[in-house]
């Protein structure tokens, strides 16, 4: 219980005003058992999330989502933002360094991101990523700042009358806004995310039936399906996961395409970033690592190991 001690007696004058205000976006009377401070904090932030509550990487600070009288807004430790007709469920983000927050809000017919208190551009639609693709979700949410916390980029949509919505090839068009500039309009774009030193930009986009990445605006080489984006740690080398037409899948490393295999789970580089690891899935189901293209002993299942802290 010693980090109860080193915490601010402000954040639970925060956290009993925000939930006093915010009643009204639980959805349920959920429990937190306080058995440890790590365990506690990290159950606090799950059920905040799925009752539209956010808490900041410091956890210092708490945001969510109020309703009164038709108007939503948001409330951030403790203080009542502006009222829009509409807030994007989902699309409320602190920055890495807590500092700053960002979420998407409407009127009746337009959408737009809202940072720092400011306004940005108006669109037809943001898109707030709250679906699977059948490509591979890569868990990327839709509006995000740099790991710097400097930079802040989200999907936009022209023609999108469902707003929120993703596109179904009746003529809405997407695209990218970072630091406010658009990027370049697709039929589809999703997944973004900056490499970890916030230089760099990196996304899912599509054109007809193909799917392709686009790095700081330049496209890679069209696929059937493309999921699991990541940069490397020393933000120099970018890896993913893709499908040809035959339904074989394989890794995509710095551009070059790896061996195929009926399935590939998950990719991961070194802290290095010399190395990148995979678990692929062979025709006859065995699962077997493969690391820098050398493939490990096959087994029946292999399962990540996150660790846990004593």
């Amino acid at each position: 219980m010693k980090m109860f001690k080193r915490k601010s007696a402000g954040l639970w004058i925060v956290v009993i005003i925000i939930i006093l205000m915010c009643s009204e976006a639980m959805a349920d009377n959920t429990i937190v058992t306080i058995n440890e401070s790590e365990t506690f904090f990290a159950e606090m932030n799950r059920t905040m999330k799925k009752n539209g509550f956010r808490i900041s990487p410091d956890l210092k600070r708490l945001a969510c989502f109020t309703w009164s009288w038709g108007k939503q807004s948001i409330v951030v430790d403790g203080r009542r933002g502006k009222e829009y007709y509409d807030i994007g469920y989902g699309a409320l983000a602190f920055s890495p360094n807590s500092k700053r927050v960002a979420y998407v809000a409407g009127t009746a017919n337009k959408r737009f991101v809202v940072v720092d208190g400011q306004e940005g551009k108006h669109y037809d639609g943001i898109h707030v990523h709250l679906f699977t693709l059948l490509s591979g979700n890569t868990g990327a949410p839709d509006l995000i700042f740099s790991p710097d916390s400097k930079r802040v980029a989200y999907i936009a949509a022209i023609g999108n009358k469902r707003l929120y919505k993703y596109i179904d090839g009746t003529g809405e068009k997407m695209f990218s806004v970072v630091d406010g500039k658009e990027g370049k309009h697709y039929d589809f774009v999703c997944s973004t995310i900056f490499s970890p030193d916030s230089r760099s930009l990196a996304y899912l986009a599509m054109k007809g039936d193909k799917y392709f990445i686009v790095v700081d605006g330049q496209e890679g080489k069209q696929y059937y399906q493309i999921g699991v984006l990541k940069f490397s740690p020393d933000s120099k080398r970018l890896a993913y996961i893709a499908t040809d037409t035959n339904g074989k899948v394989f890794s995509v490393v710095d551009g070059q395409e790896g061996k195929q295999y009926d399935n590939i789970h998950s990719v991961i580089f070194s802290p290095d970033s010399k190395n990148i690891a995979s678990i692929a899935t062979n025709a006859d189901g065995k699962i077997f690592s493969v690391v820098d293209g050398q493939e490990g002993k096959p087994y029946y299942d292999i399962r990540e190991f996150r660790g846990h802290n004593t």
